[in-house]
């Protein structure tokens, strides 16, 4: 449980980010602890910029055929019966985020975060460090570096990390020291979590 009343973000980079109108997060049915502290400081920074947040709800992800793709608000996600979703979606209004929407889509992969992207027009996106349950999936297609896989999808838009301290930090790329990610070949790096 994220237990932080609010943010720290350094000065240059909220500077950086004036001007942002849609903050795009990740979401689930409380399946992955990460999300709730990567909600809540969304949802605090959505309220210092003034900007919208969209929840980019996983909890839908399958191979299978579906129509999930869309851009709802709070009481489309209930008649829907999203009961998670509408929790969460009132969760940020209640921590200040001006207006916040949900987001789905059907395909368990990168690519649908950044079709997130591009249809919610976000400016920034804000992921956690790394998935504390990730699923054998997951793993494999983050290859144990959740933000770098997703500044990829980000492009230009700045990705920044959220800790589960309130700390949010602009990733910069992956460090070289952390032994993350592939071998010094590019393989991936064998016994994943």
């Amino acid at each position: 449980m994220a237990d932080f009343d609010d943010i720290t973000i350094d000065d240059e980079t909220l500077e950086r980010l004036v001007g942002t109108t849609v903050v795009l997060t990740g979401t689930d049915d409380d399946d992955e602890p990460a999300f709730a502290y990567e909600r809540r400081a969304a949802a605090l920074l959505a309220a210092r910029l003034g900007a919208k947040v969209v929840l980019f709800d996983r909890s839908g992800e399958t191979w299978g055929d579906s129509d999930y793709e869309q851009l709802l608000d709070v009481d489309q996600v209930e008649a829907a019966g999203r009961g998670h979703l509408c929790a969460q979606m009132r969760e940020l209004r209640d921590l200040g985020a001006p207006e916040v929407q949900a987001w789905g889509y059907a395909l368990p992969a990168l690519e649908s975060l950044g079709r997130a992207i591009e249809v919610t027009e976000a400016d920034v996106v804000v992921v956690p460090e790394k998935l504390e349950n990730p699923s054998l999936g997951e793993r494999w297609l983050l290859n144990r570096d959740l933000p770098a896989r997703v500044q990829e999808q980000a492009g230009v838009r700045p990705v920044l990390v959220a800790q589960s301290d309130g700390r949010l930090d602009l990733y910069e790329g992956p460090s070289s020291d952390t032994g993350h990610g592939t071998d010094a070949g590019g393989a991936p790096e064998e016994g994943l979590p």
